[in-house]
Formats: C-alpha cells, structure tokens, sequence
C-alpha cells in the first residue's frame, strides 16, 4: 500500500496548499492548531490515508517537493513508524478501516526519524503520473499562479505562451496536449494566454506568439519560438531532463 507523506521541514503549511487541491479524494486537508508555521494561524497540513488513493497527484503538483508516497507495510512506515503518527499525517481510524489494528505510538518524532533515515536508504517509493496510466492536461497558468506552478517548481516545465486570435496558437493547442500527456509525471505543461495575463509575458520578454519557454528549477533554461513539430519540442524536453 502506497501512501502520501508530508515532509514538514519543506512544507509552507498553506491552506491553499496546490497539492492538495489536486486530491481527487480530498485526502490532503487544512486542520487548526497542532502547526509548527505561526503563519496561517499555525494550523497545518494533514493526510488522510483512509481517504488516500496513492495515485500521486500530489507529487506532482506541490511547488516545494514536500510530498512523497511512502510503501506501507502492516501498517507501518518506512523505518518503523505507523500510520497516523507522522506529524502530517493525522489520519482519521475511521470504523471499517484497517490500516491500523495496532495501538498508535506517542512518538511522532521517531517516526519522523524513521521516515528521514528510510528516504537516505531510497526506500521511498515516488510515484508519477505517467506510472499510474493517468493525464493530467497542461496547467491553466496566470499572472496569480505563475511563481508557484513555475518558479517554486523543482524539475522542468514547458511554458506555451498563446493567445484566442493567434492561428499558428491554434495548430500549435494540440501538440501541446500531446507533449503533456507524453511527459505526463515527467515535465509540467503549462498553458498561459498573454492578452489575459500581460504581466507574466512582458516579465519574460514574449514579443510573438508562439513561444514556449523551458524552465528548469525556476529558471528559464531554453526558449522556442514560432510554430513547431511535437518531435522538436521533444528533443528538447529530452535534452534538459538528461542534465
């Protein structure tokens, strides 16, 4: 069994958490108290696993990299602890569950240690979208989102600048499309048009439409200008994953 885990020390414990509004089930929900961030009244961020499905979703979409999806065996997380014990993974014991049979441990803390010490032995097993057969289309970018889904993203993301009157855009929509669901898990797609967001345009120089920008780690590492085939844009999503 595969469960989310909430690595506290990345985490911003926002209740406007992008991971967690990906949950198709809601199990990655905002609780008061108990928080170690006086920020957002130092409430925090707790997982649910009987609700979890461990598709992973929530892998791709947290900008700080502070999920994961953990192997649990009867029960227990990597290096000992139990489920519910994580400091972000309150759990709920509902009737009708069995993931916890065993009396919970008080502390949290060792198993905290534990999850730490199995994550240096790669015992973690991370999950993505294309393993799990699912597409998540690109992502709907704006002048709001930009610096979370972009940015503050660990990894590659392909950026299609576009607009509605733009035909080359046009032909250019479905190669997007496929370009997400080939690197589905992989790369983050994202989509943003520049006549209803000028400030994200204009802050990264977009004089014509098309253009895609390749961001790796939040910086722009490759810009791609003008209409172009999905193999193209491939060989260079390939050449900026292998390094």
């Amino acid at each position: 069994m595969r469960v989310a885990y909430i690595k506290e020390e990345r985490c911003d414990q926002s209740p406007f958490c992008p991971a967690g509004q990906s949950c198709p089930t809601g199990a990655i929900s905002f609780i008061m108290g108990g928080g170690v961030i006086p920020s957002y009244g130092g409430g925090k961020l707790s997982v649910d696993e009987d609700l979890c499905l461990g598709c992973g979703k929530c892998v791709d979409f947290c900008p700080h990299s502070a999920v994961d999806l953990v192997v649990v065996e009867d029960g227990l997380l990597p290096g000992g602890g139990r489920l519910g014990n994580n400091p972000g993974n309150a759990g709920t014991g509902r009737p009708g569950t069995d993931r916890r049979e065993s009396p919970p441990s008080t502390n949290g803390a060792g198993a905290e240690k534990g999850f730490k010490t199995a994550a240096a032995n790669q015992n973690i097993v991370r999950t993505n979208n294309r393993q799990n057969n699912q597409f998540v289309g690109p992502v709907d970018l704006n002048d709001t989102n930009f610096h979370r889904e972009v940015v503050l993203y660990d990894g590659v993301v392909l950026v299609d600048f576009w607009a509605e009157w733009c035909g080359p855009c046009r032909m250019m929509g479905p190669i997007v499309e496929q370009l997400a669901r080939q690197y589905a898990g992989t790369v983050k797609v994202g989509k943003l048009n520049v006549d209803e967001n000028p400030h994200s345009a204009e802050t990264y120089g977009i004089m014509s439409i098309p253009t895609m920008l390749i961001f790796k780690d939040g910086e722009v590492v490759d810009r791609i200008v003008g209409a172009q085939p999905q193999e193209a844009v491939a060989r260079r999503l390939d050449s900026w994953l292998a390094r």
